[in-house]
């Protein structure tokens, strides 16, 4: 299974609640719409980050090539994605949206988490702890 980062573990939590809410209190396309935009937002932040610390800790040319090519092929990935779902898929686009931004909601919130955190949660090494580990490998 794949090591997440408190961001995606966040940003699924998040929309889990969301898709909830949406269900109980909004339409069934809404509710699909947020449940689809947020699995879709937290894939692409997953495969997002993956491409992004190979290309950069990769030493060899090559290889940087093919991680450049297969960003660029995730990019016009989504983008057919989303237009095939919110032209042809039965759901709400504000609920997609939505669900979309739940990626971004979770960034802001590790973000406030961690400045909150500040200069006490470093060690007397002055290591991050857990998250700069979660940030630099996985």
């Amino acid at each position: 299974m794949p090591h997440l980062h408190p961001i995606e573990r966040l940003a699924a939590a998040l929309v889990v609640v969301a898709a909830g809410l949406s269900l109980a209190f909004a339409s069934t396309r809404f509710a699909l719409g947020v449940a689809v935009g947020g699995v879709l937002s937290v894939l692409n932040f997953y495969v997002l980050r993956t491409l992004m610390r190979g290309l950069t800790q990769s030493k060899h040319p090559p290889k940087q090539a093919m991680l450049a090519l297969l960003l660029m092929l995730k990019f016009a990935i989504m983008g057919a994605a989303i237009f095939i779902l919110i032209n042809y898929a039965p759901l709400a686009p504000g609920g997609m949206l939505l669900g979309v931004s739940v990626v971004v909601l979770s960034i802001l919130i590790e973000g406030f988490r961690i400045a909150m955190r500040g200069a006490g949660a470093d060690d007397e090494n002055g290591d991050m702890g857990t998250h700069e580990q979660d940030v630099d490998h996985g």
